[in-house]
């Protein structure tokens, strides 16, 4: 309901493959290449910009002819064709914003995700923690935080060198991404800890049977530099009932049970308890 089109400048056969003739033979054509995912907003934006007259400014994605999904930003001001305003035409511009946005998405990733292993990093584990704990006041449905730290990590980077060291951080990331279910995260804190988010679970005993799962899978043999490692990690399990918890302090608690794991002999799990020493925030965050 804008009118016919008019004019498309022959640059469009370089974004999207589509001469200009074809998109003024078919005026379907081109809403038919709006990604259906923003063709809704995109053509609302347009309706309103016709029916209002105010300045249309909208990004959205297009399928350009060989396949390939391209952003585009587009801009367009209406105007009269006349004296007596009696024909209002509408003037656009079309930008390909597609590196702009790749290197957006690029910089977002990079802010989020841990750049040795490309796990979430701590940043991005809490966010999911607190979604998981709004669902948790929404759904009355228990979540557990599992803190996993290797144990003697130090001495195979010293022994092996820090080379090794990163091989086997990759590999041990690997295997618990692979390892737990769809939608549950897995996160890098930083150094030789790790944490997973395990966003239902029945109870106590199932985050328990999940540490514990995590690390006979962990102990598998791994192959670095011609060697057969066998590692073991302790493990914190911090289970959120209630939604009084913020991520921050579900995290601590499940870093001070693996605390009481390590301490315990290493290689085996520990439940928060209230009587655990918690670490200051601060301790954490370092």
């Amino acid at each position: 309901d804008g009118g016919r089109l008019a004019y498309m400048s022959p640059q469009i056969e370089t974004m999207l493959g589509y001469p200009p003739q074809a998109f003024l033979a078919d005026p379907e054509l081109w809403p038919q290449l709006i990604d259906p995912q923003d063709r809704e907003q995109a053509l609302l934006a347009y309706h309103e910009h016709w029916q209002t007259g105010r300045p249309l400014r909208a990004e959205y994605r297009m399928v350009a002819r060989d396949g390939s999904t391209i952003w585009v930003r587009d801009e367009a001001y209406a105007m009269t064709d006349g004296p007596r305003d009696s024909h209002r035409v509408s003037q656009g511009l079309l930008v390909d914003t597609s590196e702009q946005k790749r290197l957006e998405a690029q910089l977002l990733h990079g802010a989020l995700h841990d750049p040795l292993t490309g796990l979430p990093n701590r940043a991005l584990f809490q966010e999911r923690a607190q979604r998981a704990l709004g669902r948790l006041r929404r759904r009355r449905t228990p979540m557990a935080v599992l803190f996993l730290d290797v144990d003697d990590f130090k001495l195979i980077n010293d022994s092996l060198g820090h080379a090794a060291g990163d091989r086997l951080l990759i590999e041990i990331a690997g295997r618990l991404s692979a390892a737990v279910r769809p939608g549950d995260t897995v996160a890098r804190q930083g150094g030789d800890e790790f944490t997973v988010l395990v966003g239902r679970v029945q109870g106590l005993s199932e985050a328990e049977a999940t540490a514990e799962r995590l690390a006979a899978e962990l102990r598998r043999p791994i192959a670095i530099d011609g060697l057969s490692l066998v590692i073991g990690v302790s493990v914190g399990v911090a289970l959120a009932d209630h939604s009084d918890l913020t991520a921050e302090e579900l995290l601590t608690r499940a870093d001070a049970a693996m605390y009481t794991a390590k301490a315990g002999g290493k290689g085996r799990h520990a439940v928060f308890e209230e009587s655990m020493h918690v670490p200051a925030a601060d301790d954490l965050a370092g």
